[in-house]
């Protein structure tokens, strides 16, 4: 085993807080992630933040609604599960990412120790 953690982010124009919540929980369980806890803020005049707290590591969503769009991001140190959430986002057209980065992801690695 090796230390890794695999990252995705993304824009997205959905940003309704109900419909994020339960389209990216939904994906979660659906890629057998573990789900520890939720957290989630609303914030004055408007804006909303919720943080899933997963075994495997967490997801966030940040919405801007003044802007019509919502920022996501995903850290998980299992692949197998990253990959399925990965592609169940993209495949999912209510919440697919916008813009020219796409759905960004990366694997991360520590930094060599002496």
């Amino acid at each position: 085993m090796r230390a890794a953690i695999w990252n995705a982010r993304w824009w997205t124009n959905a940003h309704d807080r109900n419909f994020l919540e339960y389209e990216l929980e939904k994906m979660a369980k659906a890629a057998d992630f573990t789900i520890v806890k939720r957290i989630r803020h609303d914030f004055a005049p408007f804006g909303y933040t919720a943080l899933w707290l997963l075994s495997e590591s967490h997801l966030a969503v940040h919405t801007f609604p003044e802007c019509g769009k919502a920022y996501v991001e995903l850290s998980s140190c299992i692949k197998e599960k990253f990959d399925i959430f990965c592609a169940l986002v993209e495949s999912n057209k209510t919440i697919a990412p916008t813009g020219e980065n796409g759905l960004d992801k990366s694997e991360v690695l520590p930094y060599a120790m002496d």
